[in-house]
């Protein structure tokens, strides 16, 4: 067990909540390192100074101060109704659907303009480079792209034989 895994069970170790492996583990580790030992004797002794105030009296009208103090707070604070909150929610994802379907429509709407207007005046070679369909055409020579080019003009022109 390292110090970190330590250190996040020294409380339950003190409690004694850990199970008896883990506190096994921990008794292990704090036996073999000494910062891990140093902050639990610093946890005991915060523990025995919490456990010397239980005898301590309450001021008089401790807990009415209190209570009025948490309804001031509460008062401050102005929370939406969550009826609100729902309407919000739903006009939010209302609109984002908008701006999508939007978007998606103009997106085929563009694209499809562009590829009639491509298709009618040009080949379709021209076609695929005007949209970048063809995205091999622009691979460097002896890289994997154009062996694969050269590969496939050879099993297009009946060099290759298909491995089936």
């Amino acid at each position: 067990m390292d110090c970190r895994h330590t250190v996040e069970r020294l409380s339950s170790y003190l409690d004694g909540e850990l199970g008896a492996e883990e506190a096994r583990q921990v008794r292990r580790h704090l036996g073999q390192c000494p910062r891990c030992a140093a902050e639990l004797a610093g946890l005991q002794r915060v523990s025995g100074a919490l456990d010397a105030l239980d005898g301590m009296p309450t001021p008089s009208g401790f807990a009415r101060r209190v209570r009025r103090a948490a309804d001031r707070r509460r008062k401050c604070i102005r929370l939406p109704d969550p009826p609100a909150m729902r309407r919000r929610r739903v006009l939010i994802r209302a609109a984002a659907a908008l701006v999508m379907a939007a978007g998606l429509w103009f997106g085929i709407a563009a694209g499809d303009s562009a590829f009639r207007h491509a298709h009618l005046e040009s080949t379709e070679e021209e076609v695929a480079t005007e949209l970048s369909l063809d995205l091999f055409s622009l691979a460097p020579g002896g890289s994997l792209a154009d062996v694969y080019l050269s590969f496939v003009d050879a099993s297009e022109a009946g060099g290759v034989e298909d491995a089936q």
